[in-house]
């Protein structure tokens, strides 16, 4: 994550140093260290030496700060959540998918980048922000999968949300209800992949006026 931070010229000084210990060994900083040599580039760097080795377990002890943390600290309103679904939105265009595994998810200064430009986040949060939501699926969810179907219309992907989430006046072989179903079943939980696959099944069979009996997710 420094790395790309690093090559796209995201990266800042923070007065933070990179730490030497009197032994010679390396008391803090090495995520740093291993970004400039795995990118090849040189950053500006604060360093401190002389320390004790065994003051390295005193370092990094407060509470790390999220990418919505960045953004409330920037005065930017429902920041987690916005910073959720922008993480999320990140994640579908660059893998097609959510990732599982830390070191495929954006940076924290690619998601604040994303939220701040992209005036769309805010408006799928809105969009799925409503009254019953969670039973359905996170606001994450719903928020990327609302952000999706708006490049394809964005009349459109409000109804869908708003009948997925409320539920009204849905017949049985509706694709939203058999998907709405699938999703509130309290005993087949759905892994995040698997809830955007059966939403996204659902938008195309809605969107092409049909009925689906089952919507398969795997």
């Amino acid at each position: 994550q420094y790395a790309r931070d690093i090559v796209a010229g995201r990266w800042h000084l923070n007065g933070e140093p990179i730490i030497l210990s009197s032994c010679g060994k390396l008391n803090n900083g090495q995520h740093r260290c291993h970004a400039v040599i795995r990118t090849g580039k040189n950053i500006p760097a604060l360093f401190v030496f002389g320390v004790s080795h065994e003051s390295r377990l005193t370092t990094d002890q407060g509470k790390q700060k999220t990418a919505g943390d960045y953004l409330a600290m920037g005065g930017v309103l429902n920041a987690n959540s916005l910073a959720a679904i922008a993480g999320a939105v990140l994640q579908y265009e660059q893998l097609g998918r959510m990732a599982l595994g830390g070191t495929e998810r954006p940076n924290k200064s690619e998601v604040r980048e994303r939220v701040v430009s992209d005036p769309n986040i805010e408006r799928s949060y809105k969009a799925v922000y409503k009254k019953g939501a969670t039973k359905v699926a996170t606001v994450k969810v719903l928020g990327v999968a609302h952000y999706i179907f708006s490049r394809v219309d964005e009349e459109s992907a409000d109804r869908f949300m708003t009948s997925l989430i409320s539920g009204a006046e849905l017949r049985e072989r509706d694709p939203i209800h058999v998907a709405r179903e699938k999703l509130i079943d309290p005993f087949h939980r759905l892994n995040i992949n698997e809830q955007l696959k059966t939403m996204f099944m659902a938008w195309n069979n809605w969107r092409a006026g049909k009925t689906v009996r089952s919507l398969t997710h795997s």
